[in-house]
């Protein structure tokens, strides 16, 4: 496993290493890289359907790019943080696709029309979809609850996740306006 690949090297190279580890991303000018744009922002704002991998229903934390970006440039500035494995701040109590869609939907004025893709669905458009070949094997944070705890770094450092709402909000106005 990579991680135990990097402890290794830090414990026998005097490696200085630290983890970083984030849930999905969202937010602004990532339109091409979030997973939560192309397959519910994106397609609402055009009036489509949109597609969610997995349940509607069930909740998905995602990571806040920018917040993603100042803890990882706090991390890398602060020498103790070095040797540990750290959860990106990420907002808690994270909403479900259903919620998302509703609430993207609204933005546009439009229906929440959404479509899930189950597990065999991915499977067979993996067959024509290179990007989703590998998805089957990530499934389970689309069929539960998929709940990241960045609490450790809540108690460590002084920097809170953008609740969703605000996130959402960055996103549709810099994106979609």
């Amino acid at each position: 496993m990579l991680v135990e690949m990097i402890q290794d090297a830090r414990r026998d190279k005097g490696l200085q290493v630290l983890i970083a580890r984030s849930a999905d991303f969202y937010g602004p000018n990532i339109r091409n890289t979030s997973m939560l744009n192309e397959s519910i922002i994106m397609p609402l704002s055009q009036g489509k359907t949109a597609n969610w991998l997995g349940k509607l229903d069930t909740r998905h934390s995602f990571t806040f790019t920018p917040d993603a970006a100042a803890a990882t440039a706090l991390l890398g500035n602060t020498p103790e943080a070095y040797g540990e494995v750290w959860h990106l701040p990420t907002a808690p109590e994270p909403w479900t696709a259903r919620e998302w869609m509703e609430r993207a939907a609204r933005h546009f004025n439009v229906s929440p029309k959404a479509r899930e893709m189950p597990r065999w669905m991915v499977k067979f458009m993996g067959n024509f979809i290179p990007i989703l070949r590998e998805m089957p094997e990530m499934m389970y944070q689309f069929e539960n609850d998929y709940i990241f705890n960045s609490s450790k770094f809540n108690q460590k450092f002084d920097l809170r996740a953008t609740p969703y709402e605000q996130g959402l909000e960055m996103v549709l106005k810099n994106d979609y306006s």
